[in-house]
């Protein structure tokens, strides 16, 4: 099977089964690492692949920080 490194967002849309628009969303919130390449936005292979493995755990974007850094809240 051939796998690209980099998705352009209608890609990554239908790769995770979301609208475009929705896409651009996660993209800007920073829940899906993107990156202009010119005038292009892509998303990585392992962006994807990151994110994909943060929504199975059920983290969402206001919980990545704590998945990611838990002795934070250990420390109060």
């Amino acid at each position: 099977m051939n796998h690209k490194l980099a998705y352009r967002p209608e890609e990554v849309a239908e790769l995770l089964g979301l609208s475009r628009s929705k896409v651009y969303e996660i993209m800007n919130s920073g829940e899906l690492h993107s990156y202009k390449d010119g005038k292009r936005r892509l998303c990585s292979l392992s962006a994807l692949v990151k994110y994909q493995e943060l929504k199975e755990r059920g983290c969402g974007a206001g919980e990545r920080q704590r998945a990611v850094s838990p002795t934070k809240e250990m420390t109060q």
